[in-house]
Protein backbone atom coordinates (compact mmCIF):
# COMPACT_ATOMS: atom_id res chain seq x y z
CA UNK A 1 0.00 0.00 0.00
CA UNK A 2 1.66 3.57 -0.85
CA UNK A 3 0.99 6.40 1.71
CA UNK A 4 3.02 8.65 -0.19
CA UNK A 5 2.89 9.86 -3.60
CA UNK A 6 5.89 9.73 -5.39
CA UNK A 7 5.64 12.62 -7.93
CA UNK A 8 4.81 15.33 -4.95
CA UNK A 9 5.24 15.24 -1.08
CA UNK A 10 1.69 14.56 -0.01
CA UNK A 11 0.45 11.88 2.35
CA UNK A 12 -2.31 9.66 -0.03
CA UNK A 13 -5.12 7.83 2.39
CA UNK A 14 -7.06 5.16 0.73
CA UNK A 15 -10.60 5.39 1.29
CA UNK A 16 -12.48 3.95 3.12
CA UNK A 17 -9.40 4.79 6.06
CA UNK A 18 -8.81 2.08 8.39
CA UNK A 19 -8.50 3.42 11.84
CA UNK A 20 -4.84 2.21 11.92
CA UNK A 21 -3.85 4.66 9.18
CA UNK A 22 -5.53 7.68 10.92
CA UNK A 23 -3.12 6.96 13.90
CA UNK A 24 -0.02 6.74 11.94
CA UNK A 25 -1.10 10.02 10.35
CA UNK A 26 -1.70 11.71 13.48
CA UNK A 27 1.72 10.96 14.71
CA UNK A 28 3.48 11.95 11.13
CA UNK A 29 1.38 15.18 11.28
CA UNK A 30 2.25 16.31 15.19
CA UNK A 31 5.63 18.14 14.81
CA UNK A 32 4.34 20.27 11.98
CA UNK A 33 1.08 21.55 13.68
CA UNK A 34 3.15 22.21 17.38
CA UNK A 35 2.32 23.37 20.42
CA UNK A 36 0.75 26.38 21.39
CA UNK A 37 2.15 28.65 23.50
CA UNK A 38 0.92 30.00 26.29
CA UNK A 39 2.26 33.18 29.22
CA UNK A 40 0.07 34.93 31.78
CA UNK A 41 1.55 37.65 33.59
CA UNK A 42 0.06 39.85 36.09
CA UNK A 43 1.33 43.00 36.23
CA UNK A 44 -1.34 44.33 38.34
CA UNK A 45 0.14 42.33 40.98
CA UNK A 46 3.47 43.62 40.91
CA UNK A 47 5.54 43.89 43.89
CA UNK A 48 8.60 46.28 43.91
CA UNK A 49 12.06 45.94 46.52
CA UNK A 50 12.41 48.75 48.49
CA UNK A 51 8.56 48.58 48.86
CA UNK A 52 7.57 52.51 48.24
CA UNK A 53 4.04 53.80 48.39
CA UNK A 54 4.22 56.89 46.38
CA UNK A 55 0.91 59.86 45.59
CA UNK A 56 0.31 57.67 42.65
CA UNK A 57 0.19 54.89 40.54
CA UNK A 58 2.22 56.22 38.20
CA UNK A 59 5.14 57.36 40.49
CA UNK A 60 4.77 53.93 42.41
CA UNK A 61 5.83 52.67 38.86
CA UNK A 62 9.04 55.07 38.67
CA UNK A 63 12.58 53.89 40.15
CA UNK A 64 14.69 56.19 41.83
CA UNK A 65 18.30 56.80 42.01
CA UNK A 66 18.07 55.34 46.07
CA UNK A 67 15.70 52.48 44.66
CA UNK A 68 18.77 51.62 41.68
CA UNK A 69 21.51 52.27 44.14
CA UNK A 70 19.81 49.40 46.92
CA UNK A 71 19.64 47.15 44.66
CA UNK A 72 16.12 47.71 43.48
CA UNK A 73 13.72 45.09 41.83
CA UNK A 74 10.20 44.82 40.06
CA UNK A 75 8.31 41.07 40.82
CA UNK A 76 5.78 39.90 38.96
CA UNK A 77 3.97 36.84 39.45
CA UNK A 78 3.80 34.61 36.20
CA UNK A 79 1.15 31.65 35.26
CA UNK A 80 -0.10 29.04 32.77
CA UNK A 81 3.95 29.62 31.45
CA UNK A 82 4.82 27.09 28.50
CA UNK A 83 7.67 25.17 29.78
CA UNK A 84 10.93 24.38 27.71
CA UNK A 85 11.10 27.58 26.17
CA UNK A 86 12.46 31.11 27.35
CA UNK A 87 11.00 34.00 28.72
CA UNK A 88 12.65 37.04 27.92
CA UNK A 89 12.19 40.63 29.13
CA UNK A 90 13.50 43.71 26.14
CA UNK A 91 13.30 47.30 26.54
CA UNK A 92 10.99 48.54 24.24
CA UNK A 93 7.41 47.33 22.25
CA UNK A 94 9.18 43.94 20.99
CA UNK A 95 7.53 41.27 18.54
CA UNK A 96 8.96 38.78 16.08
CA UNK A 97 9.52 41.32 13.20
CA UNK A 98 11.96 44.16 15.41
CA UNK A 99 13.04 42.43 18.34
CA UNK A 100 16.59 42.12 16.89
CA UNK A 101 16.64 46.07 15.76
CA UNK A 102 18.68 47.72 18.69
CA UNK A 103 17.55 51.26 18.36
CA UNK A 104 14.01 49.73 19.21
CA UNK A 105 14.81 46.07 21.53
CA UNK A 106 17.73 45.69 23.94
CA UNK A 107 17.37 42.33 25.91
CA UNK A 108 16.63 43.37 29.80
CA UNK A 109 17.38 39.55 30.48
CA UNK A 110 16.64 35.96 29.97
CA UNK A 111 15.84 32.98 32.14
CA UNK A 112 14.41 29.12 30.65
CA UNK A 113 10.84 28.34 32.23
CA UNK A 114 11.24 25.38 34.28
CA UNK A 115 7.38 25.69 35.46
CA UNK A 116 4.32 27.34 34.66
CA UNK A 117 4.14 29.11 37.88
CA UNK A 118 6.67 31.04 39.08
CA UNK A 119 7.48 34.70 40.53
CA UNK A 120 9.30 36.95 37.76
CA UNK A 121 11.58 39.49 39.12
CA UNK A 122 13.93 41.93 36.99
CA UNK A 123 16.34 44.25 38.68
CA UNK A 124 16.11 47.93 37.93
CA UNK A 125 19.64 48.39 36.99
CA UNK A 126 19.60 46.09 34.32
CA UNK A 127 16.00 47.81 32.98
CA UNK A 128 17.81 51.47 32.64
CA UNK A 129 20.76 50.13 31.17
CA UNK A 130 18.98 48.22 28.89
CA UNK A 131 16.46 51.15 27.65
CA UNK A 132 19.68 53.33 27.17
CA UNK A 133 21.20 51.31 24.52
CA UNK A 134 18.80 51.86 22.39
CA UNK A 135 20.52 55.08 21.97
CA UNK A 136 23.77 55.11 19.59
CA UNK A 137 25.50 57.47 22.45
CA UNK A 138 24.19 55.63 25.47
CA UNK A 139 25.18 51.96 23.23
CA UNK A 140 28.56 53.37 23.24
CA UNK A 141 29.19 55.20 27.32
CA UNK A 142 27.00 53.31 28.84
CA UNK A 143 28.19 51.54 31.50
CA UNK A 144 26.60 48.25 33.40
CA UNK A 145 26.00 50.01 36.46
CA UNK A 146 22.26 51.81 35.52
CA UNK A 147 21.85 53.80 38.58
CA UNK A 148 24.87 55.97 37.47
CA UNK A 149 23.41 59.60 36.80
CA UNK A 150 26.68 60.67 35.25
CA UNK A 151 26.99 59.75 32.15
CA UNK A 152 26.71 61.35 28.17
CA UNK A 153 23.33 59.51 27.81
CA UNK A 154 21.55 60.94 30.96
CA UNK A 155 22.17 64.73 29.04
CA UNK A 156 19.02 62.85 26.94
CA UNK A 157 17.05 62.41 30.10
CA UNK A 158 17.71 66.01 31.39
CA UNK A 159 16.46 65.38 34.74
CA UNK A 160 13.17 64.38 33.95
CA UNK A 161 10.86 61.15 34.31
CA UNK A 162 11.88 58.41 31.56
CA UNK A 163 9.70 55.90 30.29
CA UNK A 164 10.11 52.78 28.96
CA UNK A 165 8.13 49.71 27.58
CA UNK A 166 8.93 46.46 28.70
CA UNK A 167 8.00 43.73 26.68
CA UNK A 168 7.89 40.00 28.48
CA UNK A 169 8.22 37.02 25.82
CA UNK A 170 8.43 33.56 25.65
CA UNK A 171 10.62 33.25 22.89
CA UNK A 172 11.19 29.96 20.61
CA UNK A 173 14.55 29.54 19.11
CA UNK A 174 15.09 33.19 20.45
CA UNK A 175 12.20 34.78 18.59
CA UNK A 176 8.98 36.16 20.65
CA UNK A 177 6.12 34.01 19.46
CA UNK A 178 4.14 35.07 23.01
CA UNK A 179 4.25 38.62 24.16
CA UNK A 180 2.97 41.19 26.76
CA UNK A 181 3.88 44.51 27.43
CA UNK A 182 4.74 46.47 30.86
CA UNK A 183 4.98 50.37 31.04
CA UNK A 184 7.64 51.71 34.11
CA UNK A 185 9.33 54.83 34.04
CA UNK A 186 12.82 55.91 35.86
CA UNK A 187 14.16 59.47 37.12
CA UNK A 188 17.40 59.27 38.77
CA UNK A 189 18.12 62.98 39.63
CA UNK A 190 16.58 65.45 41.65
CA UNK A 191 16.32 69.47 40.74
CA UNK A 192 19.00 72.15 39.93
CA UNK A 193 20.02 73.71 43.68
CA UNK A 194 18.38 77.12 44.42
CA UNK A 195 20.08 80.43 43.54
CA UNK A 196 21.09 83.64 46.15
CA UNK A 197 21.45 81.51 49.10
CA UNK A 198 22.00 83.36 52.59
CA UNK A 199 22.52 82.79 55.72
CA UNK A 200 21.30 84.99 58.98
CA UNK A 201 22.71 84.48 62.52
CA UNK A 202 20.89 82.89 65.59
CA UNK A 203 22.14 81.27 68.73
CA UNK A 204 23.00 77.73 67.89
CA UNK A 205 21.51 77.96 64.60
CA UNK A 206 21.31 79.85 60.85
CA UNK A 207 18.64 81.34 59.07
CA UNK A 208 18.90 79.90 55.43
CA UNK A 209 17.05 81.97 52.56
CA UNK A 210 17.13 81.60 48.85
CA UNK A 211 15.41 82.42 45.70
CA UNK A 212 12.30 80.29 44.95
CA UNK A 213 12.41 77.63 42.06
CA UNK A 214 9.74 77.28 39.31
CA UNK A 215 10.40 73.75 38.19
CA UNK A 216 7.09 71.57 39.24
CA UNK A 217 9.26 68.42 40.27
CA UNK A 218 10.43 70.37 43.42
CA UNK A 219 8.90 68.71 46.52
CA UNK A 220 11.07 70.79 49.13
CA UNK A 221 14.78 71.59 49.88
CA UNK A 222 17.66 70.27 52.25
CA UNK A 223 20.08 72.02 53.94
CA UNK A 224 23.81 70.37 54.72
CA UNK A 225 26.76 71.66 56.29
CA UNK A 226 30.36 71.56 56.27
CA UNK A 227 31.67 70.67 59.08
CA UNK A 228 28.35 68.07 59.69
CA UNK A 229 26.30 69.20 62.80
CA UNK A 230 27.07 66.16 64.60
CA UNK A 231 30.89 66.54 64.31
CA UNK A 232 30.71 70.27 65.41
CA UNK A 233 33.52 70.48 68.28
CA UNK A 234 31.35 71.98 71.60
CA UNK A 235 32.72 75.00 72.14
CA UNK A 236 33.08 76.88 75.94
CA UNK A 237 31.17 80.29 76.22
CA UNK A 238 31.38 82.77 79.62
CA UNK A 239 28.79 84.31 79.95
CA UNK A 240 29.64 88.02 81.93
CA UNK A 241 28.53 88.57 84.99
CA UNK A 242 28.23 91.83 87.43
CA UNK A 243 31.73 93.60 87.49
CA UNK A 244 33.40 93.32 90.63
CA UNK A 245 33.67 97.15 92.28
CA UNK A 246 32.89 99.97 90.02
CA UNK A 247 28.81 99.73 87.93
CA UNK A 248 29.37 97.73 84.83
CA UNK A 249 30.01 99.21 81.42
CA UNK A 250 26.74 98.68 79.13
CA UNK A 251 27.21 100.51 76.00
CA UNK A 252 28.15 97.19 73.70
CA UNK A 253 27.26 94.83 76.67
CA UNK A 254 31.02 94.90 78.31
CA UNK A 255 31.19 95.19 81.73
CA UNK A 256 33.61 97.31 83.48
CA UNK A 257 34.91 96.50 87.13
CA UNK A 258 38.73 95.13 87.91
CA UNK A 259 39.25 94.14 84.85
CA UNK A 260 36.20 94.49 81.79
CA UNK A 261 35.02 91.23 80.28
CA UNK A 262 34.75 90.91 77.01
CA UNK A 263 30.99 91.59 75.79
CA UNK A 264 29.36 91.81 72.44
CA UNK A 265 28.93 94.78 70.17
CA UNK A 266 30.70 98.17 70.82
CA UNK A 267 33.22 98.87 73.81
CA UNK A 268 31.55 98.92 76.89
CA UNK A 269 32.11 102.05 79.27
CA UNK A 270 34.84 101.91 81.71
CA UNK A 271 33.34 101.42 85.28
CA UNK A 272 35.42 102.35 88.60
CA UNK A 273 34.77 101.58 92.52
CA UNK A 274 36.63 100.28 94.70
CA UNK A 275 37.87 97.41 92.70
CA UNK A 276 39.62 99.62 90.48
CA UNK A 277 39.00 101.07 87.09
CA UNK A 278 37.58 98.62 85.35
CA UNK A 279 38.70 98.48 81.34
CA UNK A 280 35.72 98.42 78.78
CA UNK A 281 34.81 95.48 77.24
CA UNK A 282 34.51 94.94 73.55
CA UNK A 283 33.92 92.56 71.01
CA UNK A 284 33.63 91.87 67.36
CA UNK A 285 29.87 90.93 66.44
CA UNK A 286 29.14 87.52 64.03
CA UNK A 287 29.04 88.07 60.87
CA UNK A 288 27.71 85.77 57.32
CA UNK A 289 28.95 85.77 54.30
CA UNK A 290 27.01 84.81 51.24
CA UNK A 291 29.79 82.67 49.87
CA UNK A 292 31.24 85.71 47.22
CA UNK A 293 33.88 85.82 48.93
CA UNK A 294 34.92 82.40 49.70
CA UNK A 295 33.56 79.76 52.03
CA UNK A 296 36.14 76.64 53.88
CA UNK A 297 34.51 73.96 52.08
CA UNK A 298 36.25 70.52 51.18
CA UNK A 299 32.96 68.29 50.88
CA UNK A 300 30.59 70.22 49.85
CA UNK A 301 30.92 71.68 46.23
CA UNK A 302 28.67 74.23 44.48
CA UNK A 303 26.74 72.11 41.39
CA UNK A 304 27.42 68.90 42.46
CA UNK A 305 25.83 66.00 44.51
CA UNK A 306 25.71 66.58 48.54
CA UNK A 307 27.72 64.22 49.97
CA UNK A 308 26.34 61.15 52.59
CA UNK A 309 26.76 62.94 56.20
CA UNK A 310 25.90 66.35 55.74
CA UNK A 311 22.69 66.60 55.83
CA UNK A 312 21.96 69.47 58.57
CA UNK A 313 17.92 70.17 57.93
CA UNK A 314 15.24 70.22 55.63
CA UNK A 315 11.72 72.47 55.13
CA UNK A 316 9.09 72.02 52.52
CA UNK A 317 8.80 76.23 52.52
CA UNK A 318 9.65 78.12 49.26
CA UNK A 319 12.67 80.10 50.15
CA UNK A 320 13.93 80.22 53.82
CA UNK A 321 13.69 77.31 56.75
CA UNK A 322 16.32 77.16 60.03
CA UNK A 323 19.49 75.08 60.64
CA UNK A 324 19.19 74.39 64.84
CA UNK A 325 21.23 72.18 66.91
CA UNK A 326 24.78 74.21 65.61
CA UNK A 327 27.38 75.11 67.97
CA UNK A 328 28.10 78.95 68.78
CA UNK A 329 31.66 80.21 67.49
CA UNK A 330 31.89 77.18 64.92
CA UNK A 331 31.83 78.55 61.23
CA UNK A 332 29.69 76.53 59.01
CA UNK A 333 29.55 76.38 55.09
CA UNK A 334 26.10 75.71 54.20
CA UNK A 335 24.49 74.50 50.56
CA UNK A 336 21.24 73.90 49.61
CA UNK A 337 19.81 71.00 47.48
CA UNK A 338 16.17 70.67 46.30
CA UNK A 339 14.31 67.06 46.22
CA UNK A 340 11.54 66.05 44.57
CA UNK A 341 8.56 63.52 44.68
CA UNK A 342 10.65 60.34 44.75
CA UNK A 343 13.15 61.59 47.34
CA UNK A 344 16.01 62.40 44.49
CA UNK A 345 18.12 65.23 45.90
CA UNK A 346 19.48 67.43 43.22
CA UNK A 347 22.90 69.27 43.63
CA UNK A 348 23.74 71.83 45.80
CA UNK A 349 23.25 75.39 45.60
CA UNK A 350 26.11 78.14 45.75
CA UNK A 351 27.91 78.13 49.62
CA UNK A 352 27.04 80.23 51.97
CA UNK A 353 28.67 80.66 55.66
CA UNK A 354 28.21 82.23 59.09
CA UNK A 355 28.60 81.65 62.59
CA UNK A 356 26.26 81.21 65.07
CA UNK A 357 26.48 83.04 68.41
CA UNK A 358 24.30 84.10 71.26
CA UNK A 359 21.55 86.17 71.36
CA UNK A 360 20.94 88.52 74.53
CA UNK A 361 17.62 89.51 75.05
CA UNK A 362 16.71 92.60 77.93
CA UNK A 363 16.58 91.16 80.75
CA UNK A 364 19.85 89.38 80.35
CA UNK A 365 21.83 92.65 80.04
CA UNK A 366 19.72 94.07 82.53
CA UNK A 367 21.01 91.02 85.32
CA UNK A 368 24.30 91.42 83.71
CA UNK A 369 24.03 95.85 84.36
CA UNK A 370 23.34 94.82 88.40
CA UNK A 371 19.63 95.25 87.99
CA UNK A 372 18.02 93.13 91.00
CA UNK A 373 14.16 92.81 89.71
CA UNK A 374 13.17 89.33 88.93
CA UNK A 375 11.63 88.91 85.12
CA UNK A 376 12.66 91.98 83.06
CA UNK A 377 11.63 95.86 83.09
CA UNK A 378 8.40 95.81 84.64
CA UNK A 379 10.17 93.88 87.99
CA UNK A 380 12.06 97.44 88.20
CA UNK A 381 11.05 98.45 91.98
CA UNK A 382 11.25 101.87 93.49
CA UNK A 383 14.91 101.10 95.58
CA UNK A 384 16.65 101.62 91.57
CA UNK A 385 18.65 104.12 91.11
CA UNK A 386 18.03 106.70 88.78
CA UNK A 387 21.55 105.77 87.15
CA UNK A 388 20.15 102.18 87.41
CA UNK A 389 17.59 103.18 84.80
CA UNK A 390 19.67 104.64 82.46
CA UNK A 391 21.38 101.92 81.87
CA UNK A 392 18.50 99.64 81.35
CA UNK A 393 17.22 102.52 78.86
CA UNK A 394 20.71 102.01 77.27
CA UNK A 395 20.58 98.15 77.08
CA UNK A 396 16.96 98.54 75.24
CA UNK A 397 19.40 100.64 72.63
CA UNK A 398 20.99 97.80 72.33
CA UNK A 399 19.39 95.47 71.46
CA UNK A 400 17.68 97.52 68.91
CA UNK A 401 20.73 98.51 67.24
CA UNK A 402 22.02 94.99 67.46
CA UNK A 403 18.41 93.51 65.96
CA UNK A 404 18.96 95.89 63.33
CA UNK A 405 22.54 94.77 62.19
CA UNK A 406 21.01 91.04 62.08
CA UNK A 407 20.44 90.37 58.92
Amino acid sequence: MQLFDTKSPRLVLPSPVPAGLLALAAVLLLPSIGLAQTLTVNTAQFKRTPTAERGSAKLNLTISGADCRAGGKFSLPVSNATTGLTLAVRAGTCDSSNYNVAEQCQVVQTQSVKESNFTLEIPFNKIIVAARKRSAICALTSTTDGCTEETACTDLEDGLTTDVTLTISLDKSSVPAVTQTWDVSWDLAGPAGPSNVELGLGEEQLKVSWDALSDPDVAGYRFFCEPPRAASQTQSFEPMGPATGGTAGLSGGGAGGTSGAAGSGTSGAAGSGAGGSGTAGSSTAGSASDGKNGCAASALVPFKAPPDGYECGSTTANTSGTVSGLTNFTTYTVGVAAYDDLGNVGTLSELACATPEPVDDFFEVYRRAGGKGGNGYCAINQTSTPGMLGLVLSAMGLLVWRRRRMP
